[in-house]
């Protein structure tokens, strides 16, 4: 039976990515049949594009009318909390946007409003599923035991204060995604008399004992993503997250004893947009419906995505320290 979904924001994120993965997954496995947005003309247009049947601009009356399996969030950072609390009391399954809530408060909140409903949940964060990370994780856990891995972002003009917490939470999520949880972090801050912007690194400490690194520019004159995962017999090269990043549609590189084997990014077998599928927003979609279908947590849940909002947030300041 198909998973009945509703789509909660009718924005840019929800127009390009997230709806025209539903699409692709919407025979047999998706049923796409409701919209809501605040604006009623936004919510109509999703509908007409992609084929929601019923389209809302109150929460509460979709709630109350609308045949409902799970919900899809897409709304500006402030109201990612309210909203998704919102739906999670209604007891459906909630699929949201990062960061999961504006605070390390809001996240922690929406984490306990879960358990306490007992509502699955998901947080998109699309690293995880990039085909390209997808496979060098896959590649270096087949070489053996990861004992160092590496993120590096770079960015062009984006002088945003809260740049961290928002736009590098994706690389500060998918570093403990290929290497686990963290125990320990050592965070620095520091700005050159010529830079407009702060640049962040941090030394990480892992559960399973690797160690790693990251460093963000957001004010680097391009746009770049870039990964490391290291063994003393290994190194495995990754790059990818969004359609506009120097290394689009992703980049795989592997190293074994010194000498670069074949490396190949699977090859894409599903009618979807190119930009939707190497982007990751393909997958993890198909993860959170899969989840419905089969009665289990998607993932990541927002209890899993906590570590990393408190990550971004220690990272933000320059405080290190237990986690």
């Amino acid at each position: 039976m198909a998973v009945r979904i509703g789509v909660i924001g009718a924005g840019t994120m929800s127009g390009k990515y997230h709806c025209p993965s539903l699409v692709a997954l919407r025979r047999p496995k998706v049923t796409l049949e409701a919209i809501c947005d605040l604006d009623e003309a936004k919510a109509k247009k999703h509908a007409r594009r992609f084929g929601f049947k019923h389209v809302y601009t109150s929460m509460s009356e979709m709630f109350a009318t609308a045949r409902l399996d799970g919900v899809c969030v897409f709304t500006p950072i402030n109201a990612t909390a309210p909203v998704a609390t919102e739906v999670m009391r209604a007891g459906l399954p909630v699929y949201m946007e990062k960061p999961p809530g504006a605070t390390l408060l809001e996240a922690n909140g929406l984490a306990r409003t879960a358990e306490k409903m007992g509502v699955p949940s998901m947080v998109a964060f699309n690293r995880r599923y990039v085909p390209a990370l997808v496979e060098a994780k896959r590649r270096a856990e087949e070489l053996g035991p990861v004992t160092y891995v590496e993120a590096v972002q770079l960015r062009s003009q984006r002088l945003e204060p809260r740049f961290v917490r928002g736009t590098a939470l994706h690389v500060i999520d998918a570093v403990r995604h290929l290497a686990g949880d963290v125990v320990r972090v050592k965070s620095e801050k520091r700005r050159s008399p010529r830079e407009k912007t702060n640049i962040w690194m941090a030394t990480l400490d892992f559960a399973s004992g690797a160690i790693g690194r990251i460093l963000i520019k957001p004010h680097a004159g391009c746009n770049v993503e870039r990964y490391v995962l290291s063994s003393p017999d290994y190194t495995v090269f990754a790059a990818g997250g969004l359609d506009w990043l120097a290394d689009y549609p992703g980049l795989l590189e592997v190293h074994v004893g010194g000498k670069k084997i074949r490396s190949k990014i699977p090859a894409k077998r599903v009618k979807v947009d190119d930009h939707v599928y190497w982007c990751g927003f393909y997958s993890e979609m198909a993860e959170f419906v899969a989840a419905l279908s089969e009665g289990r947590a998607p993932r990541p849940s927002v209890a899993e995505a906590v570590q990393s909002v408190k990550l971004a947030a220690m990272i933000d300041t320059g405080k290190s320290g237990t986690l």
